[in-house]
């Protein structure tokens, strides 16, 4: 089982509305185009995106705002501490924070889906999974989650990459990118002792500084495996948070090449 966890910004803060539409659609359908359908998206939001979403998609929603407010996010409190056996929501505090910086925003939603997700474990008995934290504007490779499930998690607990695609949506420009740290495609193995009620990572792992992720795998003494072409990274799509140029601005951007048939397949672009 693979639980996917991802966050949207508040979407009517997105500049420019339709090509916020284009590319979260775009993700969408690299998950519905998963050669294994064994997943559940994660999704921490303030609001929900005014938009058709595909029923076949297994969904989960995490709210981040109250009644409806995108100036403040809500956040859990001392979420280092929190005993996640706790089923009862009333023990558990949250705060308001103000909406300041839109990556804080990410990074305290991405710690409201991966508390989700771990909830939904506990409540439906899910023994072990792939936690898998990936942005809300690129693509899935369409056997990442095939690949995630097949893996041996007795030699290998956790997942990254440096090699990826990029795609400039504005243009039909396609390439490859190649970081010196791991991009914001990662997952790591969660295992739960429910007689015991412990977990063998912390549960808010993936909400870390991704291009410190490797070394903080390395921390944990968790035995990583480097896979290539996890994702395509999407260039001027309106729909992130880093102010990405045209594609071949970009800082680790290497080379052109074509988008072939076989590549939208791929992604399910």
């Amino acid at each position: 089982m693979v639980f996917i966890i991802s966050t949207l910004g508040p979407t009517n803060q997105y500049k420019d509305q339709r090509m916020f539409h284009k590319t979260f659609r775009m993700f969408m359908n690299s998950l519905l185009n998963q050669t294994d359908k064994n997943f559940r998206l994660f999704l921490a939001c303030h609001n929900l995106p005014e938009m058709p979403i595909d029923t076949r998609l297994p969904i989960t929603f995490c709210e981040a705002n109250i009644e409806g407010k995108i100036d403040t996010t809500l956040v859990l409190a001392d979420y280092e501490n929190i005993d996640i056996f706790n089923l009862d929501l009333s023990t558990i505090h949250f705060d308001l924070k103000p909406f300041d910086c839109p990556m804080t925003d990410m990074s305290r939603k991405t710690i409201l889906a991966s508390f989700s997700a771990i909830r939904y474990a506990i409540r439906m008995g899910v023994k072990e999974f792939w936690m898998l934290r990936m942005d809300s504007d690129d693509f899935l490779g369409k056997d990442i989650i095939e690949q995630l499930n097949k893996i041996d998690t007795k030699k290998f607990q956790g997942i990254w990459n440096r090699k990826c695609h990029m795609l400039d949506i504005s243009t039909d420009k396609f390439g490859i990118a190649i970081h010196p740290y791991s991009t914001t495609t990662a997952a790591v193995h969660f295992k739960i002792d429910f007689e015991n009620k412990i977990i063998n990572l912390p549960w808010h792992f993936l909400a870390y500084n991704h291009t410190k992720l490797f070394s903080r795998m390395n921390d944990f003494k968790i035995k990583t495996k480097e896979i290539d072409w996890t994702m395509t990274i999407s260039c001027n799509s309106g729909n992130h948070i880093s102010g990405r140029p045209t594609i071949q601005k970009e800082g680790f951007f290497k080379e052109l090449i074509p988008l072939t048939p076989e590549l939208r397949d791929r992604y399910g672009l």
